[in-house]
């Protein structure tokens, strides 16, 4: 009788397996800070201002290539950052940055061994960290950049690596949230590869609709990516290729694009802020 007078206190109390869930926020930004092609650097500082307004506890940074960007990307609010791998022997390092609210319990890095291209001209890969969280739970990031050049073959090559490596490193105890810019649209082949090989789901497509297409590289609405692929020849055109993956005990509470009206449009990407519950 006491055991069941226990567990309907428990219960009138709200007494759950959600009860001590814990809400992340979470913002993931290809910064455009590359050495080359590039104008407006000035924009770096006022897009680490804009991610301070926002206050999210993780960021995962792409392209923060250049020392300018690395100087300008970092933040008192955020005391505990991970860097990817360095230049050698490449032009630039990965360009992958986290900051973190949280302390890091373990870091890791993965280089990229195939690449096409320009590309080849960076450490694009993968960096991993094990935060721990106020409550005590942990969550495994990985922030990554897969390339633009040398097509599906070419990014599905990095996705296998991405696989063995996160699959290496992070604790299987703690979800794992893997976000950045990976250079494919929803409906490619590479999309499906991670999908049913790495066991991740998408965490847009858990809170939009089909009629929601979150466009995080727009040439017709954001002036620096209609400039940057004119002037490199290149093909206009308008598609979510930055995302948020997901595998483990972890739910998507929202999703939202960020960083794309006129005044914090500060790099040819524009960000996904996301709200998650473990």
């Amino acid at each position: 009788m006491k055991i069941l007078s226990l567990l309907c206190v428990l219960i009138s109390t709200g007494f759950s397996s959600t009860a001590h869930a814990e809400k992340v926020k979470i913002l993931t930004y290809n910064t455009w800070g590359v050495p080359v092609a590039v104008w407006d650097t000035w924009r770096y500082k006022k897009a680490m201002k804009t991610i301070e307004k926002m206050n999210p506890d993780i960021v995962l940074l792409t392209e923060v290539f250049t020392t300018k960007a690395k100087l300008a990307f970092r933040s008192k609010k955020y005391p505990y950052h991970a860097d990817g791998g360095n230049w050698v022997p490449r032009l630039v390092g990965s360009g992958l940055r986290i900051l973190s609210k949280f302390p890091i319990q373990k870091h890791a890095i993965l280089t990229y061994s195939n690449c096409k291209k320009d590309d080849c001209l960076s450490r694009k890969g993968a960096n991993l960290i094990i935060a721990k969280l106020p409550s005590g739970k942990s969550i495994n990031f990985v922030g990554t950049h897969l390339n633009a050049a040398g097509g599906e073959e070419t990014r599905i090559s990095q996705l296998k690596q991405l696989q063995i490596f996160s699959d290496w490193y992070e604790d299987k105890n703690n979800p794992t949230i893997i976000a950045g810019d990976f250079n494919f649209d929803p409906f490619s082949n590479e999309f499906e590869y991670a999908r049913k090989n790495m066991h991740v789901s998408d965490a847009w497509a858990e809170n939009h609709s089909s009629s929601e297409p979150g466009y995080t590289y727009d040439c017709y609405e954001n002036h620096y990516a209609h400039d940057y692929t004119i002037k490199t020849h290149g093909s206009l055109f308008k598609d979510r290729i930055d995302y948020f993956f997901l595998r483990g005990n972890v739910k998507s509470l929202e999703t939202t694009i960020k960083m794309n009206d006129s005044e914090t449009t500060l790099s040819d990407h524009y960000g996904i802020y996301g709200e998650f519950e473990i």
